[in-house]
């Protein structure tokens, strides 16, 4: 017979306590003797699946083996994305091109205010709105593929202006990157 549980990364050990049905049978848990109502000795568990035998031996000296299989789950991801080729290009007078690239599969998140203005947190950046007396010119959002640079439009810009844009990215377990990176650019003057 086979059973199967799964159990949280937490989860770094275990130890089997088996019940026996026949007082006169012995038991053991992956190769060791365990002692009747007794837990046997603390084993490891990795991540992933691991292997349990319980080998029950009755009197007459038949043998019954159980498998357990204990899946460790993973570590959760704590390490927020990381952003990389973060720029602007093709600037007008009114609109340009953000271009930024994750090394994970992310959410971007990007706002640009004034040039000078005081500087957002990761936080403010992702909401997207004015935040301690600063006026938000234009913000967006969009899916990051991991290492492929991806193309935000930005749009509403007036000519002639300085503006700060700040991007952040963050990733399906909610690791969002910080501090926000910031990009200098100016739209183009007017021509006469």
């Amino acid at each position: 017979p086979r059973a199967a549980r799964a159990v949280a990364n937490a989860v770094a050990s275990l130890a089997l306590t088996p019940t026996l049905a026949d007082s006169t049978a012995s038991v053991k848990v992956n190769g060791a003797a365990v002692a009747r109502g007794s837990a046997s000795g603390a084993m490891a568990l990795n991540v992933g699946a691991n292997t349990f035998t319980v080998l029950v031996t009755a009197q007459n000296a038949s043998t019954k083996a159980y498998t357990l299989v204990v899946t460790r789950d993973t570590p959760p991801d704590t390490t927020p994305p990381t952003l990389s080729g973060v720029g602007v290009s093709g600037i007008t007078q009114t609109a340009g091109t953000l271009s930024a690239t994750s090394d994970e599969a992310a959410t971007g998140y990007w706002i640009l205010v004034d040039r000078n203005a005081t500087a957002p947190t990761a936080a403010q950046v992702k909401a997207g709105v004015a935040y301690a007396g600063v006026r938000v010119v234009a913000h967006g959002t969009g899916a990051m593929t991991a290492g492929l640079a991806k193309t935000f439009g930005v749009s509403g810009l007036m000519a002639s202006m300085g503006y700060d844009l700040y991007v952040v990215a963050q990733d399906s377990s909610d690791n969002i990157s910080t501090p926000p990176t910031r990009v200098l650019f100016a739209t183009k003057a007017v021509v006469l």
